[in-house]
């Protein structure tokens, strides 16, 4: 009789934090989660804004980080991410970020619902509203 050896499924390993000043930012206001936050999404879409949304803060999202994690590859990310910003629930900014008074890079909100960016490039509240 053979001996089977069992041993621990590998964890996942963690997502990794981006360097300070960049990464995942939650938007203010956000609604709880829900199981339809991103139904209205095609499948691929869906799985990796569920994934993004269920990030901590300051999650390094990249492309290459993301695929590294998640079963898609760089193309497939590049265009959901693409068409998630499209919708308005990611917007990629370029804004000066400071950590204890250096400039220290750009942040990148997400959010579970759609939102808009008003005319002096601040985002505003789903429906438009601040």
């Amino acid at each position: 009789m053979a001996t089977v050896q069992l041993s621990a499924a590998p964890r996942p390993s963690a997502h990794p934090l981006a360097n300070p000043g960049y990464g995942k930012r939650s938007a203010p206001d956000q609604t709880p989660r829900t199981g339809r936050d991103f139904a209205h999404l095609p499948t691929r879409e869906a799985s990796i804004a569920t994934y993004i949304d269920r990030l901590a803060d300051e999650s390094d999202l990249s492309i290459k980080t993301l695929a590294k994690h998640l079963p898609y590859g760089q193309c497939a990310l590049a265009t959901a991410l693409n068409n998630r910003s499209a919708a308005g629930h990611l917007r990629r900014v370029r804004r000066p970020v400071t950590v204890d008074g250096c400039p220290a890079g750009s942040g990148t909100p997400s959010s579970r619902a759609p939102r808009t960016t008003t005319p002096g490039g601040t985002p505003s509240s789903p429906g438009g509203r601040r």
